[in-house]
């Protein structure tokens, strides 16, 4: 129990290093995990990480993609956390494409 968590942990700090292939391994990884072992506490979270961490390649459609995913599992699990850092990273991304609006309709509701 807990080893998804401590491999999204592992990733930020690959991440912190300039270490994007080994953070996408320790994701795959994490994410491996909450299939085969059915552990989901911190799943929302691996999806948001992945999403930021394809951020740098200039895939906004994929890391966009990734934020959705994450933001139906933290709503499905009514992880109001999740929800609110997954939510804060995708409106982050829709405020640098000019979607100011849609960033703000976006967080208020969860921050609020």
């Amino acid at each position: 129990m807990g080893r998804t968590k401590y491999l999204g942990l592992s990733a930020e700090a690959y991440e912190g290093n300039g270490q994007l292939d080994a953070a996408f391994a320790e994701l795959t990884n994490a994410l491996h995990e909450v299939e085969t072992l059915n552990e989901c506490a911190y799943e929302a979270e691996l999806d948001r990480l992945k999403g930021e961490l394809t951020l740098p390649s200039g895939d906004e459609a994929a890391a966009e993609a990734y934020f959705h995913q994450a933001l139906d599992v933290a709503r499905q699990q009514q992880a109001k956390s999740w929800e609110l850092r997954t939510t804060t990273s995708l409106a982050r991304l829709w405020l640098q494409q000019g979607k100011r609006i849609d960033a703000r309709n976006l967080l208020s509701p969860v921050y609020n």
